[in-house]
């Protein structure tokens, strides 16, 4: 009995160590070692009421059973040496063998949705960053019949793209600079997407600029910023119109006008230059990556001279005609240039005319694309216009003048206008490509102020033979209260219009042929100065008539419009 009870003691003990070791291993419950059979002895003995609250779980073979309050051992329970102290709230039991948990069916799986789940792609190798690139070919030299091709601007960004595999994202290296190369093929009009139309567009180019509402695709041509054109231009203009400045007569009259018999031989109606020649140079450059710009011209008409003779060779009848308010006469007069037996001569009138004109504009970018541009300008402009007529008349006095035979006289009256008008200029520019040709326009007006210039003078030489020439200030239509220069301003209006038709040759260089019309109001003309009305006092080696009262002639500065228009062939360099 000793014996039996010093082993039970020895076994609590060994027990109670282990389960308050940190480190200590619990054999399953399957190989239960003899003291844990005597313990149980014990507690079968001893019974301690144990209230399970969950399930038991199992671990390592122990089940650990939460209780609410545990019962103390009963007063009279046999002791078994050293007491295991209590442990609050648990007990503990042998551990049962684990039941494995039933396997319940799996829910049928949810139909997929197409591309919803996408089937994860595998990983590419990445390329390196920058390849290396080999240089692309050199392009040939263009031959005779390429009027397919096309210029754009391709890239070394364009060329690594291309390299790269699909879904790799590549940023283009830094400084890379875009080199012009030629792309073969039928060129097409950019795709312009828009919410809405602009009610202003013409030809689908805008003339108020981008609102917001528009996205140009397509843009691929080499940017150019700069542009000289120098242009042949052969202009006609408007001639001025004169009165009658020379007559004759068929019945032996004097070839006064309104006389029987009498015909005008020059005049009235337009006389001058038409047909002129000369050159105009245009440049400009764009700032602020195309936005805005800055642009200049300058043109000129070389000075081109028309003229009128006619001699008593041929019309033994000159007279230069005129009204003569005088008393005694206030009538239609003239003056005998050629008469038979009282003079013998010849006269000549000659006209001349020279034009040149300026401007200088800021741009305001409205649309530029690789096969379209428009723009608005605004600047100054600077027309000047210098015009003559002088008619003059040479003479000898035969054995029926009143001067001594053989005297030979001089007589000359000049008129000569300048007009220089300043304004104000606001225009549109607008150009269209397609292929190797294009068309561009620009219309304009300028308003402004004209400073309008008349200048007369006149004179008589006399000289008698083998004496000294004597002259005389004032001829016949120029003299006494007209001559001298005198000058106005007058509000003027300047439009112009210029359309172009051109062929690229490349894309740096075109030819073009185009059509020029310009207007200008309020500008004074030679021929449209000349009083007819002269008073015979006024006139140098004149008949003796009393004074008619009248200051005549006068100044007339008689205002009218002019308009200029011809061809332009020109060469436009871009860079």
């Amino acid at each position: 009995m000793n014996s039996a009870r010093a082993g039970i003691v020895l076994g609590l003990i060994t027990l109670v160590g282990l389960a308050q070791a940190d480190d200590v291993s619990w054999k399953p419950a399957a190989q239960t070692t003899q003291a844990a059979q005597t313990t149980q002895a014990a507690q079968a003995a001893f019974p301690a009421p144990v209230k399970a609250a969950t399930p038991p779980t199992s671990s390592q073979g122990l089940v650990f059973t939460p209780v609410a309050h545990p019962t103390p051992m009963p007063s009279n329970a046999p002791s078994f040496g050293a007491a295991r102290p209590a442990e609050p709230g648990l007990t503990w039991v042998p551990a049962r063998t684990p039941t494995v948990p039933v396997q319940m069916p799996l829910p049928a799986p949810r139909p997929l949705i197409p591309d919803a789940f996408p089937e994860p792609a595998l990983p590419k190798p990445m390329p390196p960053l920058h390849p290396q690139l080999t240089p692309p070919e050199p392009v040939p030299a263009p031959a005779a019949g390429w009027s397919n091709e096309v210029w754009g601007t391709r890239t070394a960004t364009d060329v690594i793209a291309e390299t790269v595999p699909e879904g790799v994202i590549l940023e283009a290296p830094a400084n890379i600079r875009s080199k012009p190369v030629r792309y073969h093929g039928v060129s097409s009009p950019n795709v312009t997407l828009n919410r809405d139309h602009h009610f202003l567009d013409i030809f689908g180019l805008p003339l108020l600029g981008d609102d917001g509402n528009s996205i140009i695709l397509g843009e691929g041509a080499p940017v150019t910023n700069s542009y000289v054109q120098v242009e042949y231009l052969l202009w006609w203009l408007q001639t001025g119109t004169i009165p009658v400045l020379a007559s004759t007569s068929n019945n032996g009259g004097f070839g006064f006008l309104n006389n029987p018999g009498s015909t005008a031989i020059l005049g009235p109606g337009r006389f001058g230059t038409s047909l002129m020649d000369g050159m105009r140079i245009r440049a400009g450059t764009w700032f602020h990556g195309g936005g805005t710009g800055l642009d200049a011209s300058f043109f000129f008409l070389g000075r081109r001279n028309a003229g009128f003779a006619v001699g008593s060779d041929t019309t033994p009848i000159i007279t230069r005609p005129f009204f003569a308010p005088n008393p005694g006469v206030n009538s239609e007069f003239g003056e005998q240039v050629a008469y038979p037996g009282q003079s013998t001569g010849s006269l000549a009138v000659e006209s001349s005319t020279a034009l040149w004109g300026a401007d200088i504009n800021l741009l305001n970018c409205v649309c530029r694309t690789c096969d379209s541009r428009s723009n608005w300008f605004l600047g100054f402009r600077h027309l000047n216009m210098q015009e003559g007529l002088r008619i003059t008349e040479t003479l000898t006095a035969g054995p029926m003048a009143s001067q001594p035979l053989g005297t030979s006289i001089v007589v000359q009256d000049s008129f000569q206008t300048r007009n220089r008008f300043y304004g104000a200029q606001l225009g549109w520019a607008v150009g269209r490509t397609r292929g190797r040709f294009d068309i561009d326009g620009r219309v304009s007006v300028a308003l402004g102020s004209t400073h309008q210039e008349l200048e007369i003078a006149g004179f008589q030489g006399v000289t008698p033979p083998g004496g000294q020439t004597a002259t005389y200030t004032g001829g016949l239509l120029a003299t006494g209260p007209n001559l001298g220069t005198f000058s106005r301003n007058r509000f003027a209006v300047v439009p112009e219009f210029t359309l172009n038709l051109g062929y690229l040759f490349s894309p740096n260089f075109r030819t073009y042929i185009g059509y020029n019309l310009i207007y200008w109001s309020d500008v004074i003309r030679p021929g449209e100065q000349i009083d007819r009305t002269v008073d015979l006092t006024y006139v140098p080696n004149g008949p003796a008539v009393p004074f008619s009262g009248q200051v005549r002639p006068q100044p007339l500065f008689r205002s009218s419009d002019m308009w200029i228009q011809g061809i332009q062939f020109g060469a436009e360099f871009r860079w």
